[in-house]
C-alpha cells in the first residue's frame, strides 16, 4: 500500500467530517471497513483524488445546517450584527435579548459538547459540534484489534496518535476561558491589534483606480524609470518617463508546480534587471501564492530567499496528518494558523467552512510556517499589509485573480409557463448565453470587479455590506480583514471547476477505452448542463454588491444584488489562464 494513499485517505476522512454534514456514521463505517479490507490484502486502497471523490459524493453541503441534533440549549444573549437598513435607508436594530446571568454561563468540560457563547454564532456552533463528530468517528477505530503485524506493515506509527492530536485540537477551539479560540476572538475586537476593525468601509463606485494605487504608480515610476535605463544600458537622463511603459509580469496556474517554476522565472528576471522595471505583477492559482511569499516575511522580497524557504518546506506533503496537526496543536503555530477561520466562524452566523477553507489551512502550514516554526509573523496572514512594501514604490504591486460563475436561473417563464412547468428553447438558448465568469481582483489596496466598476478596501475584506455601507456589530466594530491562508486557498481551488471543465481533463486520459465514443457523445449532449455544476462549492466572501440595484452597470446581473455571499474560485479552473 502506498504511503501518500494511506495519509491522504485518513486525512480526508478527518476533514470529511468537518466540511460534509452528510457524510454520517454509516458511510464513514463502510469506509472504514473498505479502507481496513483492502489494507489486509496489501492492496493500494486509494490516492488523495479518489479519496475526496469519495467522500465528496454529489455535490457535498458545507458547515452551515440549519438542522442539528444537538439538543444543547445554548444561553441567549445580545445580537452580534445589526439588521439592514429599511427601505428608508434607516438603520432598523433588532430587540436585544437580555443576557443571561453569569452564573448560568456553560462551563461545561464534557469532550461531547461544544461550547458556545450565544445563539447568534450558529457557524462557530455547527463547527465546533462538526469537530467534535470528527473526533468520535477517528478515536472509535480499535487500531489494536488489527494485529500487530497489520499495524506495522500497513498503518504508520502516527496512525495511532490521530485521537490526542484531535482532543487536544477540540480543547484549544473551544471558546472557553482561556482557551486558544477566546483568546482570538478577544483580540480580533481589539482597535490596538485590529485598527481597522474601528473604521467604517463603503462600496467605491467609480470607473477610475482607486487613489491608494494612483499614488502607487507616481513613486513607482521613479523606479521603473531608473531601472529601464540600467536594463538598456544608456544614462537615466536620456529617459524620458513618459516614455517608460507599465509593464506587468504575469504569472500562470498550476498549484505547486507554477509556484516552483515561476519563482525561478522571477527571479532570472529580477537578476536580469527587468523585473525591476515591472509597475505590477500578477497571477492565477501557484502564481498568487508566489506573491503571496514574495511579499512576507518568509520571501522578504527576495526571489532567491523563496527557492530556499520551498526547498525547506515543500518536500512533505500538505495532507500528511502529523506535519499538519502538529503545527495545528503546539504554540505558536497553532494560534498563527487557526486565527483567521475562528474569527470568520465566530464573527460571521452564517459563514461556510467547506474544503477550500481546509485546503488553505493545509496550504498555509506548509507554505507560510517559516523552517523552524518559530519565527512566525502575524503580519504575514493579511493581504492590506503588503502595502507596506509598496510605500515607496520599491515594489511592483501585486495582483491576485479569482472568478465568480455566474449561471443564469432558467426560471424567467410566464405565468403559464411555470404553471406548465416548461421552458421554451429561447429561454434556454438565453441562458446559455448569459452564463460567464465575473474576474475579480485582490490587490493590497482594493478588492475590485471591472464589470460591476466597484471595489471595497482590501481592509474589509469578509464584513458584509448593504446598499455600499458596511455592517457593523453592536459595539460599532467590524470583522477583522478575511486572512491570507483563506484566500490562498481561493486563488488555488481549481478543484472547483465545473463538471465539464473535469471531463475535458480526464478526457485524452480514457478516450481509448472500448465504447468511449458512445459516452463521449451522450456527454458531449449534455456540456451545457455540465458546464453549470460545480461538485465543489467554491469558497465565499459576504457580497459587496448587495443592495446597489441601479447604481451598478446595466450588464451587471440580478443576482449580484441579491446573493449574501461571493462564491470565488481559483481562475484557471475556468480557462482564464494568465502565461507568463
Amino acid at each position: 500500500m502506498t504511503a501518500g494513499g494511506l495519509q491522504a485517505a485518513l486525512a480526508t476522512l478527518i476533514f470529511a467530517r468537518l466540511v460534509e454534514p452528510g457524510f454520517d456514521g454509516l458511510t464513514f463505517s463502510i469506509l472504514r471497513v473498505m479502507f481496513l479490507r483492502y489494507a489486509r490484502k496489501g492492496t493500494p486502497f486509494v490516492t488523495l483524488g479518489t479519496a475526496i471523490g469519495i467522500t465528496l459524493h454529489g455535490r457535498p453541503t458545507v458547515l452551515r445546517n440549519d438542522s442539528s441534533n444537538n439538543n444543547t440549549q445554548w444561553p441567549e444573549t445580545r445580537l452580534l450584527v445589526t439588521s439592514r437598513p429599511n427601505e428608508a435607508g434607516q438603520q432598523r436594530h433588532e430587540e436585544k435579548k437580555p443576557a443571561r446571568p453569569a452564573k448560568d454561563k456553560i462551563e461545561s468540560r464534557d469532550e461531547d459538547v461544544p461550547l458556545s457563547e450565544d445563539e447568534d454564532s450558529a457557524a462557530w456552533t455547527n463547527f465546533s459540534s462538526r469537530f467534535v463528530t470528527a473526533r468520535k468517528s477517528i478515536t472509535s477505530i480499535h487500531w489494536s484489534k488489527l494485529g500487530d503485524k497489520i499495524a506495522d506493515r500497513i498503518l504508520p506509527e502516527w496512525a495511532q496518535t490521530l485521537p490526542d492530536y484531535l482532543t487536544k485540537l477540540q480543547r484549544e477551539m473551544e471558546m472557553g476561558p482561556d482557551s486558544l479560540a477566546d483568546e482570538v476572538w478577544r483580540n480580533a475586537q481589539d482597535p490596538d491589534i485590529h485598527p481597522n476593525v474601528t473604521s467604517n468601509a463603503r462600496v467605491r463606485i467609480s470607473k477610475d483606480l482607486c487613489a491608494d494605487e494612483l499614488a502607487f504608480i507616481a513613486r513607482r515610476k521613479r523606479y521603473t524609470t531608473q531601472a529601464l535605463a540600467r536594463y538598456l544600458d544608456i544614462p537615466e537622463g536620456d529617459v524620458d518617463p513618459l516614455d517608460v511603459p507599465t509593464i506587468a509580469i504575469c504569472g500562470s496556474g498550476g498549484g505547486l508546480r507554477a509556484l516552483v517554476a515561476g519563482t525561478s522565472s522571477y527571479l532570472s528576471a529580477q537578476e536580469a534587471g527587468l523585473f525591476d522595471c515591472a509597475t505590477y505583477t500578477a497571477g492565477v492559482s501557484g502564481s498568487c501564492w508566489l506573491q503571496t511569499l514574495y511579499y512576507s516575511s518568509l520571501g522578504g522580497r527576495r526571489h532567491d530567499k523563496i527557492i530556499q524557504h520551498l526547498k525547506h518546506r515543500i518536500g512533505v506533503h500538505i495532507a500528511y496528518p502529523p506535519s499538519f496537526l502538529e503545527l495545528l496543536t503546539r504554540a505558536p503555530t497553532n494560534k498563527y494558523l487557526l486565527s483567521g477561520s475562528i474569527e470568520k466562524l465566530k464573527g460571521d452566523p452564517k459563514a461556510d467552512f467547506g474544503l477550500v477553507d481546509v485546503y488553505g489551512l493545509l496550504l498555509a502550514t506548509r507554505l507560510l510556517v517559516p523552517r523552524y516554526e518559530l519565527g512566525v509573523d502575524d503580519r504575514d496572514l493579511k493581504l492590506s499589509n503588503q502595502r507596506a512594501y509598496l510605500a515607496n514604490g520599491e515594489n511592483p504591486l501585486p495582483i491576485y485573480a479569482a472568478v465568480r460563475h455566474e449561471i443564469p436561473i432558467e426560471e424567467q417563464k410566464n405565468e403559464d409557463e411555470e404553471a406548465k412547468g416548461k421552458t421554451t428553447d429561447a429561454m434556454k438558448e438565453k441562458a446559455k448565453r448569459e452564463a460567464w465568469f465575473q474576474w475579480f481582483e485582490f490587490t493590497p489596496y482594493e478588492l475590485w470587479c471591472e464589470e460591476f466598476d466597484a471595489g471595497i478596501p482590501s481592509w474589509s475584506i469578509g464584513r458584509h455590506f448593504f446598499k455600499g455601507n458596511n455592517v457593523l456589530n453592536a459595539d460599532s466594530l467590524g470583522l477583522p480583514e478575511l486572512g491570507i491562508p483563506f484566500m490562498m486557498g481561493i486563488w488555488g481551488s481549481a478543484f472547483c471547476a465545473t463538471l465539464a471543465h473535469y471531463y475535458k481533463e480526464v478526457r485524452p486520459i480514457i478516450k481509448g477505452l472500448a465504447g468511449f465514443g458512445g459516452i463521449d457523445g451522450l456527454i458531449e449532449e449534455r456540456n451545457d448542463d455540465l458546464i453549470k455544476m460545480h461538485p465543489i462549492d467554491p469558497g465565499v466572501i459576504p457580497n459587496y454588491a448587495l443592495g446597489l440595484q441601479g447604481l451598478l452597470p446595466a450588464t451587471c446581473p440580478e443576482s449580484m444584488f441579491k446573493d449574501d455571499y461571493l462564491e470565488l474560485m481559483d481562475a484557471v479552473s475556468t480557462r482564464f489562464c494568465v502565461y507568463s
